[in-house]
């Protein structure tokens, strides 16, 4: 079953320096991230990942990283299937 996140500044240092306001996560079983949406400062699709048109080139921000959710803002399945279909500068919301 896929579990989704919403990942801030407070969550991950240095994400607001590298213009990105939040990340939308996929996580597996396994606690892996298996896809990724940024979004940045103006609530705009910065990047996605895995994407041959991810701004990280081949490697997502938590790539082969396995994470700690229990103090992170859950976020529908839904909600990030509609901001993954959505093209990279478009608004997530």
């Amino acid at each position: 079953m896929m579990r989704y996140f919403k990942w801030e500044e407070k969550d991950v240092q240095g994400l607001n320096r590298d213009g990105i306001s939040c990340v939308y996560t996929e996580v597996n079983e396994d606690g892996r991230v298996v896809r990724e949406i940024g979004i940045d400062m103006s609530g705009k699709i910065s990047h996605k990942w895995p994407s041959s048109n991810s701004k990280f080139g081949k490697y997502g921000l938590f790539d082969l990283a396995q994470i700690d959710s229990s103090n992170t803002e859950t976020l529908s399945g839904s909600a990030f299937n509609k901001a993954w279909h959505k093209d990279i500068g478009n608004l997530a919301d």
